[in-house]
């Protein structure tokens, strides 16, 4: 899902009001783990890196039970904020997908 709106409508304090709710566990209790990432942080970052890398870059904390985490992935969910402040490029396109349907759950983050 994409939220798109003007600067300054509130699509960060939504974000933040998804995580307070899911931590306070009023909705998403499906999800384990709430992962959420600001594009304004991640222009720091000058290499290319995996999802399991970012991870660790942005939660240091998970080195440890990263592994785990991942034997669900159905359970975690990923939230980016801030696109519009990133500097850096973003390929949308999948040249590495075998099939035309969607993939729901990332079997390998590296």
């Amino acid at each position: 899902t994409v939220v798109a709106g003007v600067a300054g409508i509130g699509k960060t304090t939504m974000v933040q009001k998804i995580v307070y709710d899911w931590a306070t566990e009023k909705i998403y209790q499906h999800f384990q783990f709430v992962f959420i990432f600001k594009f304004r942080d991640l222009n720091s970052i000058s290499c290319r890196i995996n999802l399991n890398e970012l991870i660790l870059d942005q939660y240091p904390y998970f080195r440890n039970i990263l592994e785990e985490v991942w034997k669900n992935p159905e359970k975690l969910l990923f939230i980016f904020d801030g696109l519009d402040e990133f500097k850096g490029r973003i390929d949308f396109a999948d040249n590495q997908r075998d099939t035309v349907e969607p993939q729901h759950i990332c079997t390998d983050p590296e």
